[in-house]
Parts: C-alpha cells; structure tokens; sequence
C-alpha cells in the first residue's frame, strides 16, 4: 500500500473513531488543522496533533514536507489553507502526487452570481487534474458535487462517514447497518488509486 497521510479538519467524535478503526491500523498518519471542535469528543490529543499550534512558516513547511514524504494526501474539504497550499506545491512539483479530497458536502449553488461564478472556475480547475480524486463521505448524492464540477467517475469513491454504527446507534441496531469491513473498503480504494 502506498504512503498516505490525512488532515483531518477537527478532532470530532466520527474522526476519532475513524482514527481509531481505520488510520491507526492501516498506519495512515495523521494531523489535524484545528485544535477546537465544533462536534464534541471526550478524546484529548498532544500539541503535535494540531497544525493549528504551528507557526505560519511551520505550517507551509510541514505541508510541504508531507507532499515530499507521502504518496497520497487525504484533506478534508477543498477550501482550507491546507488543500490550496498542497495543490499549489503538488502542481509544480516534477513528480506529482495523488491528493484526495474527502468530502460530505452536496451539491448546491450560490445564489450570488459572482460567488457561483467563482466557485464554478475553482471546482472545475481542481476537480479535473487527474491526480485529484474524489472521497465522497454520505451516500451516492454526495458523488454529485465532483461529478458536476468535472471529475470523472473513476476517480470518485464512496466512504462510510461512520465507521463503527453499533457505537452510534448502539445494539439496537446491531447489524442492520452493517454493509461490510470499513477498513477493508477503505484499504481497497486507496489500492485502486
């Protein structure tokens, strides 16, 4: 398998468990971009799990270097610091990497014609680069984001958003969720890349 590392936007409860059943057994690496969640979690991690606890040029260095060091990049989400600075570095650098965005957000459109234009240039920009593909967090409705602003099918995936439903939904819904081993759908489309 190759080198994969993950920003994570929050230490949130759904991100934790994922940590805990898929990153950490597939030793995928790991940092998260904010320090403060907006979702609750019991979890306390160190200072060096937070980008946000860096320096300006800490934290461009560090992107870098973890563009220089692994094969595929995971960010959650396309409009954060995070994921500009690592297209911007993986579009001029020679040897290009894979970058996945990991996304929950369906498609809508802004009602501002300026902002809609906007987004349109940017989405399509990124979303049709070949070494861009697409984690779609949710259900198939999710896929239409990417598919609209460009990205062909084949680099679009499907990931559960909960990993471990019987410690959400507890055993009253023991099982009726279950649709195969998250790791090992995680682990196949990582393969696929």
């Amino acid at each position: 398998m190759m080198k994969t590392f993950t920003y994570f936007v929050e230490p949130a409860s759904y991100t934790v468990d994922l940590i805990e059943n898929i990153h950490s057994k597939l030793k995928i690496d790991y940092i998260f971009i904010n320090d403060r969640s907006e979702a609750y979690t019991e979890i306390n991690f160190d200072k060096d799990s937070f980008l946000s606890s860096k320096s300006l040029f800490s934290k461009i260095y560090f992107i870098y270097k973890v563009l220089k060091e692994y094969d595929i990049i995971i960010i959650n989400g396309y409009n954060n610091y995070v994921f500009i600075f690592t297209y911007l570095f993986n579009v001029l650098f020679f040897k290009r990497k894979y970058l996945a965005i990991e996304s929950d957000t369906q498609l809508q459109f802004p009602e501002n014609l300026v902002k809609r234009f906007v987004k349109y240039i940017y989405l399509n920009i990124i979303f049709r680069n070949k070494y861009v593909h697409g984690f779609s967090g949710g259900s198939f409705t999710h896929k239409e984001l990417f598919r609209y602003y460009g990205m062909n099918e084949d680099r679009i995936f499907l990931l559960p958003m909960v990993v471990d439903n019987n410690k959400f939904y507890g055993d009253k819904y023991e099982g009726q969720y279950k649709n195969g081993n998250s790791r090992d759908n995680f682990k196949g489309i990582l393969k696929a890349l």
